[in-house]
């Protein structure tokens, strides 16, 4: 069995983030800040571009093997969630 590893996600983590993303809006819709109908207008492509921001690289993701478990969002008190992906 692989050990979980945690690290900053950045672009390359962006089909797995949005992939991952979605099955939380599905499973819990009012965990995250935004809808699943809102979130499945957006691209792979447009989430890429926001995780090469700083705010990416310092989006924790954990990992097993090759695959996306989990994921950490730090947001700031007054901070609109629907500003990054």
């Amino acid at each position: 069995m692989s050990s979980m590893v945690i690290r900053g996600l950045g672009p390359d983590g962006a089909a797995a983030y949005l992939a991952l993303r979605l099955l939380a809006l599905r499973e819990g819709p009012t965990a995250l800040g935004s809808s699943y109908e809102e979130e499945c207008t957006r691209s792979v492509e447009q989430v890429r571009h926001a995780l090469q921001t700083d705010f990416g690289r310092h989006l924790p993701g954990a990992s097993i093997g090759q695959d996306l478990v989990g994921m950490v969002r730090h947001l700031h008190a007054g901070t609109d969630d629907r500003s990054h992906p």
